[in-house]
């Protein structure tokens, strides 16, 4: 199904067990379980040459994490969601760790707030500070927060935050010629 010019694809499996399913059972574990430690982030991190959104989004590393999410959470670690993994110091991984509990703690409250305490009821996410604010003042530093899109995927984040004052090319400039 095309949503908005989006592609929104979803599956249905009905099985006694989750692990019953093959995707499911190769996911990496729930970010906010006991399960998800920064050992584990550290290894997934380990001579990894892939760029860190793309790691966060990376069902078979940690489950659960989609585009918007890894976008918050690259904001608030200070991270270039482009950066490679392999290349994250001790403290850069803490920073990261500690931002993918946290977003995802308070997305979690945030929804249920607005919500009356369900999950699933459709909602606003007008709590997230980056993800579809282009032209938006960073709430951090007041630069606009930057869109890129690459590998059928947006990116949001701020310049100064997040690339030193650099911004980030968009890949898309060539792809359309």
């Amino acid at each position: 199904m095309i949503e908005n010019g989006h592609v929104k694809r979803a599956k249905i499996h009905l099985v006694t067990t989750p692990g019953a399913v093959a995707w499911i059972a190769g996911a990496g574990p729930e970010p906010l379980s006991d399960a998800f430690t920064i050992d584990v982030l550290k290894r997934a991190a380990a001579g990894r040459r892939q760029q860190l959104k793309k790691v966060l989004t990376d069902q078979s590393t940690i489950a659960g994490i989609g585009t918007a999410y890894a976008d918050e959470i690259c904001f608030a670690a200070r991270l270039s969601p482009i950066r490679y993994v392999s290349t994250l110091t001790e403290e850069e991984v803490a920073r990261l760790y500690a931002s993918i509990r946290s977003v995802l703690a308070e997305a979690i409250d945030a929804i249920r707030d607005a919500s009356d305490g369900a999950l699933l009821a459709g909602h606003q996410r007008d709590f997230l500070k980056v993800y579809k604010r282009t032209g938006f003042p960073c709430p951090a530093c007041g630069t606009a927060i930057a869109e890129i899109r690459y590998a059928q995927t947006r990116t949001y984040y701020c310049p100064q935050c997040q690339s030193g004052g650099r911004p980030i090319a968009d890949r898309r400039s060539w792809l359309t010629r």
